[in-house]
């Protein structure tokens, strides 16, 4: 293993050990308020459905980006004691 490698291993550690709950409180928040603009606002309503789909899409892909970053440096902590 090259010294790149190396220094993107141990970066994906510090990430895959990173919370993500204040980022997923964040999306949590914006949903929250284009709810209550819905509310506010209702000759706006499609436009506020929209950012709402798109910020949970956009949470969604954060857990599962992240969950995916665990597993793989998971899998390469594993490797690393064996070899």
């Amino acid at each position: 293993m090259n010294s790149f490698e190396k220094l993107k291993n141990y970066h994906d550690q510090l990430r895959s050990k990173v919370n993500i709950t204040p980022f997923l409180e964040w999306y949590d928040t914006r949903i929250a308020l284009w709810e209550r603009d819905i509310i506010d606002q209702p000759q706006h309503a499609a436009s506020f459905r929209q950012l709402i789909k798109a910020d949970r899409e956009a949470k969604q892909r954060m857990i599962e980006k992240h969950s995916a970053l665990q597993i793989r440096v998971s899998i390469q902590l594993r490797h690393t004691e064996t070899s």
